[in-house]
């Protein structure tokens, strides 16, 4: 950090420096207020050194620049001892400043001391102080060109600016001992008493501090005594603050007193946060609540599904039945104050759901079936406890999901439609505010990825039945030696295939392609193998 370079002088004055230092203009202050003090003039002189006399430095010096009457009255010799009394008792306080120095007069002590603005450019910041210059500068001055800094070359010239200085007045004089005394003299005048003053300084800082401490906390008090008569009560606020009532609400960090004025511009914007503040907090309650019931029914519900023997795909998801009543208003829609202890999700319940669920899904599929190929399924198709045909969990029941453009479609099994959900949702699809509040929960509340449950009564849902594809599994079912009215999914993804298509163009990339998985045929099939009347022995070879 560089240091500055400062001269001092023999006299009163505070600071030489190389640069001439700009002239102030005259202090506007001394002009007073129009007809506020205008009858104090006219006060007898006793009277008026009676009242002075109990004001301290600081207040004698703002007095003086009220205007030039009271300037001339408080600054004229008779008023000295006003000065000296006020500066007495400010030497007995508990933090006095170090005493008057000699080469100033008190009104300059009192303005160095207490008086913030810059005394060389008038700016409000004088916040640096030097106790050896008697200054208070603004960091603006002090980084302009009226001070220099050691530096390089410009150090050594300072040096010798200086030495050449000390010899011409040792010249002048003819004697270096009074010369050099009355320097050191100088100098240690000038030092006398900056401990002191530095030690005042701090003191002066904590206590400022304090004293706006004690206003933020009556402000801070007031205004939250006029919020609890609207209702807003320090229990309350605290609450949906959570803690952090002067961070989250305007105007209370001011070390200021609270004006009626004030309060009238503040009053709405504290209202209108308030409300704000109230609204997050019972989402954020409601939230907690959501997830907490989640995780209840998510325990209920993994029990559930422990206990069922069908393949895992042929299941709901948990989404499924937590979306339907009674579950979606108890786990989605509490009340944000409600009691969760009393909640509990029955596995019978459940059960009962998740079958009602079931057969809707199974009724759905049934329905994309054609009537002659359904009437073949209800031979060996189970019934319900209503007497309903269950959907038989078969491999060869496959279906598609048509696109534009696009001739032949790939199958999907019975797996791939009830696990991935084929379904593509767009951003623009039409959502109720209670799915809006369902998917809002379980992206930011629960964090798990949001599977909308799959609603059977969708216009656009976009599933068919591939009667082709369905004809071809069956086809390499039987070539396989396989009942397709038996054989599951579960069943075929076990059997080991080793086969390689012979039924393409020779020199083509599908001739003598080995497929290990069924599905992969079919689709084959379905994609290059036309020709129906050419058996299935000779379009596939097994090795």
């Amino acid at each position: 950090m560089k240091a500055q370079k400062f001269a001092f002088l023999d006299g009163e004055n505070a600071m030489e420096g190389p640069r001439s230092v700009p002239v102030k203009r005259p202090d506007k202050r001394v002009k007073g207020r129009r007809g506020h003090l205008k009858l104090m003039t006219e006060i007898p002189l006793d009277t008026l050194y009676e009242i002075f006399c109990q004001l301290d430095p600081a207040d004698l010096l703002h007095l003086s620049w009220t205007s030039r009457s009271l300037n001339e009255i408080v600054m004229e010799r008779k008023a000295r001892y006003i000065w000296q009394g006020a500066f007495e008792r400010l030497y007995e306080s508990e933090n006095p400043p170090p005493r008057c120095p000699d080469d100033m007069n008190l009104a300059q002590y009192a303005k160095f001391l207490f008086e913030r603005r810059c005394m060389l450019c008038d700016a409000m910041h004088g916040y640096y102080t030097s106790w050896m210059m008697r200054l208070r500068a603004c960091w603006k001055c002090l980084t302009s060109d009226i001070f220099e800094e050691y530096s390089g070359p410009t150090e050594i010239f300072c040096v010798l600016l200086i030495k050449a200085k000390l010899c011409q007045e040792v010249e002048d004089s003819g004697d270096l001992t009074a010369v050099t005394d009355r320097k050191v003299a100088i100098t240690i005048a000038k030092v006398q008493g900056t401990n002191e003053f530095e030690e005042w300084e701090t003191n002066q800082a904590e206590s400022r501090q304090e004293e706006l401490q004690q206003l933020r906390m009556k402000r801070q008090n007031d205004i939250l005594s006029k919020l609890a008569d609207h209702g807003w009560t320090l229990e309350i606020t605290q609450e949906i603050t959570g803690g952090e009532i002067i961070d989250q609400l305007p105007g209370l960090k001011k070390s200021k007193k609270l004006t009626s004025g004030e309060w009238k511009d503040l009053q709405p914007r504290l209202l209108a946060r308030l409300e704000e503040l109230r609204a997050t907090y019972i989402s954020e309650q409601r939230m907690l609540r959501v997830v907490d019931r989640w995780l209840s029914f998510n325990d209920s519900f993994d029990s559930w599904v422990e206990s069922q023997s069908m393949e895992s795909y042929w299941l709901p998801k948990i989404i499924d039945i937590a979306a339907l009543e009674p579950y979606r208003s108890i786990v989605f829609m509490p009340a944000w104050d409600a009691d969760d202890t009393t909640v509990f999700f029955d596995i019978n319940s459940i059960d009962r759901a998740a079958k009602t669920w079931m057969r809707e899904r199974n009724d759905f599929l049934f329905s994309l079936i054609p009537t002659d190929i359904r009437n073949k399924l209800n031979r060996v198709a189970q019934t319900d406890d209503e007497g309903k045909f269950i959907l038989p969990d078969l491999a060869c029941l496959l279906f598609s999901k048509p696109k534009k453009g696009r001739h032949l479609e790939e199958p999907y099994t019975l797996a791939d439609i009830c696990r991935h959900r084929l379904v593509e949702w767009e951003a623009n699809m039409p959502e109720s505010e209670e799915d809006q509040q369902i998917h809002f929960a379980m992206r930011n509340g629960i964090g798990s990825p949001y599977e909308r449950p799959w609603k059977w009564d969708l216009d656009d849902f976009g599933l068919e039945f591939n009667t082709r594809a369905y004809y071809v599994a069956q086809e390499v079912f039987q070539f396989l030696g396989l009942d397709p009215f038996t054989v599951s999914l579960s069943d075929i993804e076990e059997y080991h295939l080793d086969m390689s298509c012979v039924g393409c163009f020779r020199y083509s990339g599908c001739f003598g392609r080995v497929h290990t998985r069924w599905i992969s045929i079919v689709t084959h099939e379905m994609h290059n193998h036309d020709d129906g009347d050419i058996p299935m022995e000779e379009r596939w070879s097994t090795r």
